[in-house]
């Protein structure tokens, strides 16, 4: 197969893959019942549905990065690289959910506050300093 029957097929490929995004993306849900708001249930269909999305926009991305391979100089399709790219980092941030704080750097603070405090060393420590305020901003009356 010549380069550019590749490059093609590569390119004609990625755009069925961004459509596939955009029909699972944009169908409305369907209710069994008819009625109501949708239930939690529908909620788990809509997260299969982006975790679907997100797989088809990553085979997307590989097609466009063949594709951008055999073709490097083609500005239009590294554009539409960034562009899945960028499509994907958002599908994904919906996928992974809200980031969670870590609670280690705190625990580590913690532990090492009250040893320096048993050890009568708190007043050198800038862990003890950052654990007080921690304590202090949380329960202010202490």
């Amino acid at each position: 197969m010549s380069t550019q029957l590749s490059f093609e097929r590569h390119k004609r490929q990625a755009a069925e893959h961004e459509c596939k995004v955009h029909e699972l993306l944009n169908k409305e849900p369907r209710h069994a019942s008819g009625q109501g708001a949708p239930g939690e249930a529908d909620s788990k269909a809509s997260t299969g549905k982006v975790r679907a999305a997100c797989g088809q926009q990553r085979l997307a991305i590989r097609e466009y990065r063949e594709a951008s391979r055999l073709r490097p100089r083609d500005a239009e399709t590294k554009e539409r690289l960034r562009s899945a790219c960028k499509v994907l980092k958002q599908l994904q941030v919906l996928v992974d959910g809200p980031r969670q704080l870590p609670m280690r750097r705190f625990l580590a603070h913690y532990n090492l506050s009250l040893r320096y405090w048993d050890m009568g060393e708190a007043i050198r420590r800038p862990e003890s300093y950052i654990f007080l305020s921690l304590i202090l901003s949380l329960r202010p009356d202490l």
